[in-house]
């Protein structure tokens, strides 16, 4: 059974480009996306306002609540934020390190160039 991953993004189009990417190489190592139950999540997430910071912690919460098994990865403004609030579960990505965060899920794989190769419904 293939891998299922999922990818919440909250935040500016950078944040929308950057999840894509992370998409399009989970998509190319043979994992499908879910909404729920998935085996990865990955939140990709903005913290420029304190009300951006409050729905991104709801948000991921909520995500945790039908993901349960899965692992979580945190990446963006946030991360450094948010780090002592959440769970310990959570695997903090540091902003500058977010091109390398599938790399660091799949340590052992070749994971394709942090790009896209489309940006379909996405304003």
């Amino acid at each position: 059974m293939k891998k299922k991953f999922n990818i919440l993004t909250i935040g500016c189009k950078a944040n929308q480009y950057e999840s894509q990417a992370f998409s399009d190489q989970l998509k190319t190592l043979g994992l499908i996306f879910a909404k729920d139950d998935a085996d990865i999540c990955i939140v990709n997430a903005c913290a420029v306002t304190k009300n951006a910071d409050k729905k991104s912690i709801n948000a991921i919460k909520t995500l945790k609540k039908k993901n349960q098994k899965a692992q979580f990865y945190l990446t963006g403004c946030i991360a450094k934020d948010v780090q002592d609030i959440l769970d310990d579960d959570i695997k903090i990505i540091p902003n500058s390190q977010k091109e390398t965060l599938v790399s660091k899920i799949f340590p052992d794989k070749k994971v394709p160039k942090f790009t896209i190769k489309n940006f379909d419904n996405h304003t």
